[in-house]
This record gives structure tokens, sequence and C-alpha cells, in this order.
């Protein structure tokens, strides 16, 4: 997913409450979204190289 108010791309792990919790692409941490019009897919799983 690409978070446009964050400006980065990550992988959604969690949704609570309505809040999406996203870690990035590489490394460690994570951040939330609780906007998902903000959130765009950029390529889905079944997409995915590594899939």
């Amino acid at each position: 997913m690409h978070d446009e108010d964050a400006a980065r791309s990550g992988i959604v792990t969690d949704v609570r409450s309505g809040t999406y919790v996203i870690r990035p692409l590489q490394g460690p941490g994570e951040w939330t979204s609780e906007d998902s019009k903000k959130l765009t897919t950029v390529v889905p799983r079944e997409e995915r190289q590594d899939a």
C-alpha cells in the first residue's frame, strides 16, 4: 500500500478499530493510518514477484 499522508509505501499488517497498521517494505517499525481513502494498492499480493 502507498500511504499518501505519510508519503511512504508499506504492507498493511492489521486493522484495529478502523485504523490500518502498516509496516515498511524493509526494516523495522510501523505507522498507522485512519483514512483508507489515502491508501492505494501498489502491487496486489498475487502479482508480487516474491509471492
